[in-house]
């Protein structure tokens, strides 16, 4: 790699480091570190971790990425193609840099949806990867590492052609689409599939350059097999998380003091109180101690509570949603409230609504 390359990938790394040194004073205790397919934070860590988890991945991969080209094996080097190889290093440590400058603005500001800046990142990162993966020659390292592409150099650059065409559209068109308002079921289920697809692709150029060309329909069909498994195994539990269609209803009595119940205790910072209405799955998802760092993260970007002004409801499927509209010093932010046919909070998400 060369000196300008490296620059670049240290003043990355450097860069995020930075932004967390920056960030750190005004981060909540509780980072959230990862979102569901509905856009809610799901997963929260300490202050410590959550700041500088990403600055020290990528110092780690810049290290272990300098050191791969040494201990390649013959026949097998970096050095073919190294300039595209410190390409490829500089636009992961970019997206890498850029994923920890979302999770940070989601942690200061509370954001309530930044699922789409994440499958947008994806689909651009493959179009950029895409673009040269025609120019990676064989390793054991980056592109696509199949059995049948590291047995024979043209099957190599054929699959590598192959995959440079379409992860470059498939990522290109993925962008637009998350964009666009696409389902980020559809779009990451769309994005796995399409980055598999060189595997079979792979295989049956293999059969061919054997001369065993009636088989590459069995390639085909067990890769297509194998692919709508992946597809599937990632759509279903994808799709499951996707709120379904939800008409308005009115709030009952019973609805009601659940809702303002919840509220009123996180408010007063009873947060073991403020579960108690919840059901098994929820007492395993959401501890007390997850749920102060969410509001807290809420109260960081918004400032304090300072009263409930209403709510209404929907009802989705089995469950019904109440929306407690809350007023905070510099914003306003609804706590949605799922209540299961028994009365139980099946599910529970503070949601930024704007300034007020």
């Amino acid at each position: 790699m060369n000196r300008r390359a490296l620059a670049v990938c240290v003043s990355l790394v450097l860069a995020a480091l930075a932004a967390s040194i920056v960030a750190y004073p005004r981060l909540p205790e509780q980072v959230p570190v990862h979102w569901n397919i509905a856009g809610q934070a799901d997963s929260f860590a300490p202050r410590q971790m959550g700041a500088f988890v990403f600055p020290a991945l990528m110092a780690v991969l810049l290290g272990v990425m300098l050191i791969l080209p040494a201990i390649s094996p013959r026949r097998f080097e970096v050095e073919p193609f190294r300039d595209t190889y410190a390409y490829i290093l500089q636009v992961i440590l970019a997206f890498f840099l850029y994923f920890h400058l979302l999770v940070l603005h989601g942690a200061l500001t509370g954001a309530a949806d930044l699922g789409r800046g994440f499958a947008g990142g994806f689909f651009l990162l493959l179009a950029l990867l895409g673009n040269v993966m025609g120019r990676v020659r064989r390793n054991f390292w980056v592109g696509v590492r199949t059995p049948w592409t590291l047995a024979d150099e043209q099957v190599w650059n054929d699959t590598h052609r192959a995959a440079a065409r379409l992860w470059t559209a498939l990522g290109a068109a993925g962008l637009v689409a998350a964009l666009a308002g696409v389902p980020l079921a559809v779009c990451f289920t769309v994005l796995i599939a399409g980055m598999l697809l060189p595997v079979p692709h792979s295989l049956a150029l293999y059969l061919r350059r054997r001369g065993e060309g009636r088989r590459v329909w069995l390639a085909w069909l067990g890769g297509a097999a194998f692919i709508a498994a992946v597809a599937a195994a990632v759509w279903l539990p994808l799709r499951a998380a996707v709120p379904g269609r939800s008409a308005s209803i009115e709030v009952t009595p019973g609805m009601r003091e659940a809702a303002t119940e919840v509220v009123t205790r996180m408010a007063a910072g009873d947060f073991r109180g403020a579960t108690e209405r919840f059901d098994d799955g929820m007492r395993w998802a959401l501890t007390p101690d997850l749920l102060q760092a969410a509001w807290e993260t809420v109260e960081d970007g918004l400032g304090p509570f300072e009263g409930q002004d209403g709510m209404r409801a929907e009802r989705a499927g089995a469950y019904r949603a109440v929306f407690v509209r809350c007023r905070f010093r510099r914003g306003v932010a609804d706590v949605k409230v799922v209540l299961d046919g028994s009365g139980r909070i099946a599910g529970l998400w503070l949601q930024p609504a704007g300034p007020r």
